[in-house]
Formats: C-alpha cells, sequence, structure tokens
C-alpha cells in the first residue's frame, strides 16, 4: 500500500512520500504549492495539482479522506495521468478526474440543473467536453457529501476502464471508460480562496483478470442463443434528444459485440411497413418524439398532438397500423423515455404503451426509486430502493391499471420542481418502468434514457436489455398485466 500526501516534507517539492507540486496555468503559478496542518494536505492558495510522481498505478484501489472547508470549496482526484503534466490544463485534459465538493460548471448551453450533476462529489468527467452529455462524463447517483467543516471518505476501484467510485460508503458511481489504464495519481484544489483538505491518501495496487472494459463486457452472454432482431427507430418530430438518442445507438452498438441483439438503426419512417417489420423480433422506438397529422386541421386539433401546422414526414395510417399488427400479432415494442412523448391522438399507440404519454418534467434532478418487482428478471438487480439522475417524465394517466409496474418514483424523495409544473395531486402514481401485454405481443416501457451517461450506466444497461428480452418473448417474465 502507498500512502500519497503525507505530511511529512515539503509539498512544494517532491516529498519523503513522492508527492510533487504541478502548478496551475496563467496566474495561478504558484498554486500546487501545499500546506499541511494536523496530519492534512491543501493546496495554500489558487488552483493546482498535487502530483504523486513516485510511480504510475494500474488497477488500483485510492482510498483518501476529504474536507471541504467551505460550501464553495471543490476539488477532485485524477485517475491515470498517462505522464506527468506540465499544466494543470494538461492533466484535466488526459485523465478522468473524480469530483470532490461542488465545482462551478463551464459555460455550457444547458441549463443549470442539468450541467450541476457532472460537477457533484463522486462525478467523473473529462475537461474539454463540448457538452455535459459527453460520453466520458457520468454523474454520481446522488450527493452524499457531509457538511462543509466534516471529513468525508473516498474509495475508487480502478480496474481496467472500470471506476466505480464509494463515498462516506456509498456506492455513487460506476463508470466504463476509454482512456489510459496506467499512470499517475493527483490531486486538484479547483477553487482559488477555499480549499479542500486531504489525510490518509493511500493507493493499494489490485490484480484482476478477465475483468470487462465496456458495459457491453460486462453483461455479455457466453452461451449460443438465437439473435433477436430490433429496428431501433430514433427518428422525432418533437424535442430531439440528441445526446440520448447518441447513446443510444453507441450502447446498442456495444450489444451488438457481446449479446445476441442483432440491431439496425433508422430515421426512416418508411421501414415501418408490414414486410419489413417482418424480419423483426422487436421494434423499439428510443427517444423518438413522433407525432401524427390529425383529420381536423384546426388549431385546436394540432395542439391536441403536439402540432403547430400539420408536417409532410408524420406517421402514416398505413404505418400506424403496420406498427400495432407487429405488436398485436406477438412481436415486441420497446419504448424509451421520449417515446412517452409521441404520437399524441394516436389512441391504439397510447393503448399500447399502457394508457398514460408525457404530461411534464418536473424534475430533472437526482430522485430515489422503488423497486416494486425484485423478482423479475428486468429488476432483480437492482436494489430495493436506489438513487438516479433523470429527467423524470410525469404521464397524464398512470398505466399501473393495464401494466404490471417495475419501478416507480419515491414521492418522499421530491424536493422543489426545477422544469416544469408540478402534478395535480391526484396525480401522485409515478410508474418509472412497466411491462404488459398487447393483443398477442409484449411491451417494455421505461421513463428513463434523458441523458447520454444513463445509457453508460450498468443498472440500466442490464434492466434495458433485459427488457428487450421480455419484449422480443426469451426472457421468463412475472405475470404481466393484459389489455
Amino acid at each position: 500500500r502507498h500512502q500519497l500526501g503525507s505530511a511529512r516534507g515539503r509539498l512544494s517539492g517532491l516529498t519523503a512520500a513522492g508527492t510533487r507540486a504541478a502548478a496551475g496555468d496563467g496566474d495561478d503559478v504558484h498554486a500546487g504549492r501545499g500546506t499541511t496542518t494536523n496530519g492534512s494536505v491543501a493546496n495554500q492558495k489558487g488552483k493546482g495539482l498535487l502530483l504523486y510522481a513516485e510511480r504510475p498505478f494500474k488497477d488500483f484501489t485510492l482510498e483518501l479522506d476529504y474536507l471541504p472547508e467551505s460550501g464553495s470549496a471543490a476539488a477532485g482526484v485524477f485517475l491515470r495521468l498517462p505522464q506527468e503534466p506540465a499544466t494543470l490544463d494538461a492533466a484535466e485534459r488526459s485523465a478522468y478526474e473524480v469530483k470532490l465538493g461542488e465545482d462551478k460548471p463551464p459555460a455550457f448551453r444547458e441549463p443549470v440543473h442539468y450541467t450541476r450533476s457532472m460537477f457533484l462529489t463522486g462525478a467523473i468527467n473529462l475537461v474539454g467536453a463540448d457538452s455535459m452529455h459527453h460520453r466520458d462524463q457520468m454523474s454520481p447517483r446522488r450527493f452524499v457529501s457531509r457538511a462543509p467543516g466534516e471529513w468525508n471518505t473516498l474509495r475508487v476501484d480502478a480496474v481496467g476502464q472500470r471506476y466505480t467510485v464509494y463515498v462516506n460508503g456509498e456506492k455513487v458511481n460506476d463508470f466504463f471508460g476509454r482512456k489510459a489504464t496506467e499512470g499517475y495519481i493527483g490531486l486538484v484544489n479547483r477553487t482559488p480562496d477555499f480549499s479542500v483538505r486531504f489525510r490518509n491518501v493511500r493507493v493499494t495496487p489490485r490484480t484482476a483478470t478477465n475483468a470487462p472494459n465496456s458495459v457491453g463486457e460486462l453483461v455479455a452472454t457466453h452461451d449460443q442463443r438465437p439473435p433477436i432482431k430490433v429496428l431501433m427507430v430514433t427518428a422525432t418530430h418533437g424535442f430531439r434528444h440528441t445526446y440520448g438518442i447518441e447513446g443510444a445507438v453507441e450502447l446498442m452498438r456495444e450489444l451488438e459485440k457481446t449479446t445476441e441483439l442483432r440491431v439496425d438503426t433508422t430515421e426512416n419512417l418508411a421501414t415501418l411497413n408490414p414486410a419489413n417489420l417482418a424480419k423483426y423480433d422487436v421494434l423499439f422506438f428510443a427517444n423518438s418524439t413522433l407525432r401524427i397529422n390529425p383529420k381536423d386541421t384546426t388549431q385546436a386539433a394540432l395542439r391536441a398532438v403536439r402540432l403547430r401546422a400539420p408536417i409532410p414526414n408524420a406517421v402514416t395510417p398505413e404505418q400506424q397500423r403496420a406498427v400495432i399488427d407487429f405488436v398485436r400479432g406477438g412481436k415486441g415494442v420497446v419504448l424509451a423515455h421520449a417515446a412517452l412523448d409521441a404520437n399524441y391522438g394516436w389512441d391504439e399507440y397510447r393503448e399500447m404503451a399502457g394508457g398514460g404519454l408525457f404530461e411534464a418534467h418536473p424534475w430533472t434532478t437526482h430522485l430515489r426509486v422503488i423497486n416494486e418487482a425484485k423478482t423479475n428478471p428486468a429488476t432483480r438487480h437492482l436494489d430495493d430502493k436506489f438513487w438516479i439522475r433523470e429527467e423524470f417524465y410525469i404521464l397524464d394517466k398512470s398505466p399501473r391499471a393495464t401494466s404490471r409496474v417495475l419501478l416507480s418514483l419515491d414521492n418522499t424523495s421530491f424536493g422543489s420542481p426545477n422544469m416544469g409544473r408540478l402534478p395535480a395531486p391526484e396525480n401522485s402514481d409515478h410508474p418509472v418502468s412497466w411491462t404488459r401485454t398487447y393483443g398477442q405481443g409484449r411491451v417494455f416501457a421505461t421513463i428513463l434514457g434523458h441523458f447520454r451517461d444513463t445509457w453508460q450506466r450498468p443498472e440500466f444497461v442490464q434492466h434495458l436489455l433485459t427488457g428487450i428480452r421480455m419484449a422480443a418473448g426469451r426472457q421468463p417474465t412475472e405475470s404481466a398485466a393484459r389489455r
């Protein structure tokens, strides 16, 4: 076990424990100078990096205690810097950082209640992303740091490309990266006026064999299975969840390599015809905010289907019939996130989805979810209650009466709304995922999937993959409600 950041020696140079100060940029040229107090270490002033330069590490467990001196103090831990960085900027762009405290988000175009989660304790990110939806970032499940002035514990397991983060003993992140798998460790201070102190910093090298290096490898099948042929539709007429769609497409490519899924992705609604659909086992609407043109083109009728004017590429009556016949005839359909903000005025689609469609999303934040189906294959890997960050949809009608609800929101975790109006008091049942039968076919639906990082969370990927198998009729399930 290697001790980092010992109070021995001068932290402005190479210490007896091998910790070296790396300067910040510009006005922060002295930012790397450290101070020690009662066996803990912190930057003397400004932003900067304390680098453990004695040796790089491959697989390891990092443990430390940290104390933000104020609510505005922010710091982080760099993992596997591929070389000793000359500047803080170079470090930021070459290795993953685990956030500590609450750093100020950069000026992304997204609102603060989107960006804030990427800069909270337990988040993993890589500076230089053009958006908080970037592939190389993942928000924590929730914020669990103690009050400023109190000590917290951090543990990071880095094995292959997998980074598992625990704060105060609670698992808050599980992330598969794609950067260097060997490198240096550094402690960074990010707020010029406030410090985060560190103590008991230690690294234990690990030896792992056959460890998964991607979420696809984590859920890989190791036996021969008949392929499940999936047509994934990502076309949109309403709001386009660009990053969520990119995440879905990337995930399906991964799962094609490691599971029995065989996925064709399309933006062309002409593929929704009987002859083409006959090739597939499952139709997957991934964040596809589709619309139909109403027969009545008055403004009232258009508003009812969430249109301002008729559109030339709406889902046609023939395509509607092909989709319904496909499912009712014995195939499967999967609806993810904005597929429930779709096809207003198409009564059979609403019925197939379980009866409810999008009404509002008051909470885009971390909420607690209740696992209502611990024995179901799609949820038995999940805790009885767990936290996740999402743009949580509130539907205009709960699907509970027609469906087997798997997950639902814990209403006691609600805070003030940050993105939309609250639901009516009588609308207090908020399922998150559910299954049902529709005719002879099977439906799996989830409101999850807004953020790109959702599509890389191991717990969500297992949930979705099993849901696809259930929709295809390849996975035994509990009894599902029938239309």
